[in-house]
C-alpha cells in the first residue's frame, strides 16, 4: 500500500525521535533554530489541529514566510489538516505586489498564514488592498497551541495517496500564474526518485541556501529528509548571495553530502569568493553537487572544478540533472560518482535543430548531459509538429511519463489539456507531460539544448516574455503598444535579459532616451526583480512581426544577436557624452587606514564625495552602466540592480563602510543620494564595527610581508627582469590613443596596485601610488 510522506515522518519519529531533521544557521555559521523528528512532528500537528478546529479541508492557505524553520512546520501542518499550501515570497514594503496578487486570485486562497517578522509588512499590504482584506492571516509563530497531542490528533482528516497535497506556482512573471497541482503520491514518488539519484541514506546530510517557496529548496530541501530519515541543515538565500563563500564552508562544517543550485550560484562562486575567505575549507565530504532550474553550463563547470578541486571538491561531485514543477522536480540525473558526459556540436546546425557532432572548438558548443531517465518512467523526444517519435541525436520537444507527474494547473483545464495530456500519434501512447524544453538523446542521455516555447529561465526563475513586454510598453507615453519583444541571450555563462522596444513616431524627436532607459529599468526591476541587459529601441515598423501582428521573439533575438537593428538613438552620441563627462571628471579620491573619529571630522561634501565615488564604482561593475553617467538622484531600480546585485551591493556596503545595513533597508530607500544619506549617518553616529579602519587620503603605504620579500630580493639581486613579464598583443588598423587611455584609466582607478612603486621614506620602504594622468601620459 503507498504511503504518504506524513507516514514516512510518523515512522522515522516512532524509530528515533531525537535525531535531528532540521537545523538552521545564519551566515557566521552559527546555529538558530535545531528540530528533531520529534519536535517537527509534535509542533506540526499541534498547529494542524488548530487549523482543522476553523478551516474545512482543501481550504487553500498562502504562506507568507522569511527563511527559517517556522515554514517547515506550517507547510507540515497544512498536510496533517489536509489544507491545500500555497509557498510564496512575503511582500517586502516598498514592492509592488501584482505577482501576489494573481497568485492569490487564482488559487482562491482564503487564509494566510506568516510569522511575527512578516506581519507588519503583511497587514500594511493588505490595508490598501481590496482582494487582500477579505483574508483571515494568522501568525503561526505567536499561537498558544494545546500540548495534549494524544486527543487531540482524532480530529485530523485522513489522507489519501492522490490528494491535493500543495500548489506549486511556476511563473516568475505577473500575468496569468499557474498553479501545478502537485498531490501526496507525486510528493512521494519525486522524494523516491532524489533519494535514487542522489544515493542518499539514513547517514545523509543536505545543506540547502534555496528558498522554500522554490520547488528545488521544498521537495530537495524539506521534504528529502523526511523520507530518507536524515538531517536537512539550512541558509538563508541572502546569506548566500551576500557572501557565497558561507555556503562552501556551512557544507565543510556540517561535513554535508548533498547540497546543490542553479548554474548561476556555481558561477557566483567562482567569480566572487577569494581564496583568503576559505582558507582550511574541506569540501571533500562534498559526494552530489546538484546543477538544475536553469540550462547547465559547461565552462561553469570547468571553472568551479578548476578553482575548488584544491579544497577537496571531485570533479564527479557534479551532479547535472533535469527537472520542472510540472514533475514536482526531477525528471533525470547522472549516475552518482561518476564523470559528467558532454556533447560537442556544430552551433550553426543547432539553430536549425540539427545535430552535427564536431571535433573542433572553434563554432562549436559543447552541451553537458542531464543523465538519464528512471527505470519506470518513459521519455522521448517528439516532434512538436508532427507529434512523432524521433530518434537519437534528433533534436525535439521532450516528452515524460512517471508518478511524479502533476495532476495539472489549478483551474485551467485548457492548459492542463494542451501540457498535461499529450498522446504519441505513431503509436497512440500517453498521456505525456510537454516540457516545454528542445533536446535530444545520445546513448539515451538527455542533452537540453533549447526551449520550444518563449519562456525565459534567468537564475533558476521562470518568466513569460508577454508578461515583461506588456509592463515595458505601459512604463514610457513614449513606447508603441505592441511593439516590444523580449528575449534572453547567453552572456558568458548565465543568461541575460535584453528588450527590444519601439518609439511612437510623435516621439521620435522630444523623447530622452537615457531617461525612458532609466523608467524602463525601474519598471522591469521593480515588477519582476529581473536586471536588463540591454535595451534597444527602434523606429516605428522596426520590429519584427508575423503577418497577422504577433510579435517574432526568436527571429528578433537573432536580428539582435546579428547586430541588424539600426537603434535609437545613435551609439555615436552616446559615447561623445561619456567622453565628455570622463574629460571633466576629478580622479576618485582613494581613502586608506582611516578612523573613524578622522572620518567624522572632514566635511560633509568629502564625505558624501567620497561614499558616492565608492558607490558608483561598484554599481558600474554590478551593472555594466559607465559610473560617469550615473546620477545621485537614480533610484537603485533604475540602475537596473536586481535582487541579487542589490544583495551583492548591500555586502560590499556593511564590508566597506564596517556599517550594518539591512537589505529591507535598502529596499525603502528613494534613490542614490538616500543611500549616501543613510551611510554617512550611520558611520558619523558611530554605529561601525569597533576598531574599524576605513580608506585615507595618502599614497604611501606600509609594505605587505609578500611585497617585503619582492623589495627585498630584488635589492639583494641587483636590477633583473625577473618581475617583469613582457607580452606582445599583434592589432592590425588604425590606434585611437584617446580609446586606449581611456580604457587604461578605467582599469587603473579601479587597481591601484598596478600603478604602485616601492620607494624609500625616512629609511623605510613604501609603497607610492602613481596618479593616474601622470601614470597614461608618461607610458603612451
Amino acid at each position: 500500500m503507498q504511503q504518504t510522506i506524513l507516514e514516512i515522518l510518523e515512522e522515522n519519529y516512532k524509530k528515533n525521535p531525537d535525531k535531528i531533521l532540521y537545523r538552521y544557521i545564519d551566515n557566521n555559521l552559527t546555529e538558530l533554530t535545531v528540530l528533531s523528528f520529534s519536535d517537527v512532528r509534535n509542533k506540526a500537528k499541534r498547529l494542524a489541529c488548530f487549523l482543522a478546529k476553523t478551516y474545512k479541508p482543501n481550504t487553500k492557505v498562502l504562506m507568507l514566510y522569511p527563511s527559517g524553520l517556522e515554514f517547515n512546520i506550517a507547510f507540515l501542518a497544512c498536510l496533517y489538516a489536509k489544507l491545500i499550501a500555497v509557498p510564496a515570497y512575503p511582500p517586502r514594503r516598498n514592492q509592488k505586489i501584482n505577482r501576489l496578487k494573481s497568485i492569490i486570485d487564482n488559487s482562491k486562497a482564503s487564509l494566510v498564514l506568516c510569522t511575527l517578522s512578516t506581519q507588519k509588512i503583511i497587514e500594511g499590504t493588505f490595508k490598501e488592498d481590496s482582494i487582500l482584506k477579505r483574508m483571515d492571516l494568522i501568525v503561526s509563530d505567536d499561537l498558544k497551541l494545546d500540548l495534549d497531542l494524544d486527543t487531540k490528533t482524532n480530529i485530523l482528516p485522513k489522507i489519501k495517496t492522490q490528494d491535493l497535497a500543495f500548489l506549486q506556482y511556476t511563473s516568475g512573471s505577473t500575468g496569468n500564474p499557474k498553479g501545478v497541482m502537485i498531490s501526496h503520491a507525486n510528493i512521494l514518488d519525486n522524494a523516491k526518485l532524489i533519494y535514487y539519484f542522489c544515493e542518499h541514506s539514513e547517514k545523509s546530510t543536505i545543506l540547502s541556501w534555496l528558498p522554500h517557496f522554490h520547488d528545488m529548496g521544498l521537495i530537495g530541501g524539506v521534504i528529502q529528509p523526511i523520507y530518507g530519515n536524515f538531517t536537512s541543515v539550512f541558509l538563508a538565500p541572502v546569506s548566500f548571495l551576500q557572501k557565497p563563500s558561507v555556503w562552501l564552508r556551512a557544507i565543510d562544517k556540517y561535513k554535508a553530502n548533498s547540497s546543490g543550485g542553479p548554474n548561476s550560484a556555481y558561477d557566483l562562486c567562482v567569480q566572487n569568493i577569494a581564496d583568503e575567505e576559505i582558507k582550511g575549507l574541506d569540501l571533500s565530504s562534498w559526494k552530489v553537487a546538484i546543477n538544475g532550474a536553469e540550462p547547465v553550463n559547461y565552462n561553469t563547470i570547468n571553472a568551479f572544478n578548476k578553482k575548488f578541486a584544491k579544497y577537496g571538491f571531485k570533479s564527479s561531485t557534479f551532479y547535472p540533472c533535469y527537472g520542472m514543477a510540472e514533475s514536482t522536480l526531477i525528471i533525470t540525473g547522472v549516475e552518482a560518482k561518476e564523470e559528467i558526459k558532454t556533447f560537442r556540436l556544430k552551433q550553426d546546425d543547432l539553430k536549425d535543430n540539427k545535430i552535427t557532432k564536431s571535433i573542433e572548438e572553434k563554432g562549436s558548443k559543447t552541451l553537458v548531459s542531464s543523465g538519464k531517465a528512471y527505470p519506470n518512467q518513459k521519455l522521448f523526444i517528439v516532434d512538436m509538429e508532427t507529434k512523432s517519435k524521433l530518434k537519437e541525436r534528433e533534436v525535439g520537444e521532450v516528452w515524460v511519463q512517471n508518478p511524479s507527474v502533476a495532476k495539472g494547473y489549478f483551474q485551467d483545464e485548457e492548459k492542463t489539456k494542451e501540457d498535461f495530456c499529450a498522446f504519441i500519434k505513431d503509436t497512440n501512447e500517453g498521456p505525456f507531460l510537454r516540457t516545454g524544453d528542445l533536446g535530444f538523446l545520445d546513448n539515451n542521455e538527455l542533452y537540453i539544448c533549447g526551449r520550444a516555447k518563449d519562456l525565459l529561465i534567468i537564475r533558476g526563475r521562470n518568466y513569460y516574455p508577454q508578461d515583461i513586454e506588456q509592463i515595458a510598453s505601459l512604463s514610457h507615453e513614449g513606447f508603441a503598444v505592441n511593439s516590444c519583444a523580449a528575449f534572453s541571450i547567453d552572456v558568458g555563462v548565465s543568461e541575460k535579459l535584453v528588450i527590444v522596444q519601439e518609439i511612437k513616431r510623435t516621439y521620435l524627436r522630444k523623447i530622452d532616451f537615457e531617461l525612458a532607459k532609466k523608467i524602463l529599468k525601474e519598471s522591469i526591476s521593480q515588477e519582476f526583480e529581473l536586471q536588463v541587459y540591454d535595451i534597444v529601441f527602434l523606429k516605428p515598423g522596426q520590429i519584427l512581426k508575423t503577418s497577422s501582428g504577433k510579435i517574432q521573439r526568436r527571429t528578433n533575438k537573432k536580428a539582435y544577436e546579428d547586430n541588424l537593428f539600426k537603434s535609437l538613438p545613435n551609439k555615436d552620441s552616446q559615447q561623445k557624452k561619456i567622453k565628455e563627462v570622463v574629460e571633466t571628471k576629478k580622479d576618485i579620491e582613494t581613502i586608506n587606514n582611516l578612523s573613524l573619529l578622522e572620518y567624522k571630522n572632514m566635511s560633509k561634501d568629502k564625505r558624501y564625495k567620497y561614499i558616492e565615488n565608492a558607490l558608483k564604482i561598484k554599481i558600474s561593475s554590478l551593472t555594466d552602466i559607465k559610473s560617469e553617467l550615473i546620477e545621485s538622484k537614480q533610484s537603485l531600480l533604475s540602475l537596473g540592480l536586481d535582487s541579487l546585485s542589490l544583495t551583492q551591493l548591500l555586502s560590499f556596503i556593511n564590508i566597506t563602510f564596517f556599517i550594518a545595513i539591512s537589505l529591507d533597508e535598502l529596499f525603502e530607500l528613494d534613490d542614490l543620494s538616500n543611500l549616501l544619506e543613510l551611510i554617512d549617518t550611520r558611520m558619523c553616529k558611530g554605529i561601525a564595527f569597533n576598531n574599524s579602519k576605513i580608506p585615507k587620503a595618502t599614497n604611501k603605504f606600509i609594505l605587505s610581508y609578500p611585497q617585503e620579500r619582492l623589495w627585498f630580493l630584488d635589492e639583494l639581486m641587483g636590477k633583473s627582469p625577473t618581475y617583469n613579464i613582457p607580452g606582445l598583443l599583434k592589432l592590425s588598423g588604425t590606434l585611437n590613443k584617446d580609446a586606449l587611455k581611456h580604457a587604461l584609466r578605467e582599469i587603473l582607478i579601479r587597481h591601484e596596485v598596478l600603478r604602485v612603486n616601492f620607494i624609500k621614506v625616512n629609511d623605510k620602504v613604501r609603497t607610492k601610488v602613481n596618479s593616474i594622468d601622470s601614470f597614461i601620459n608618461k607610458n603612451i
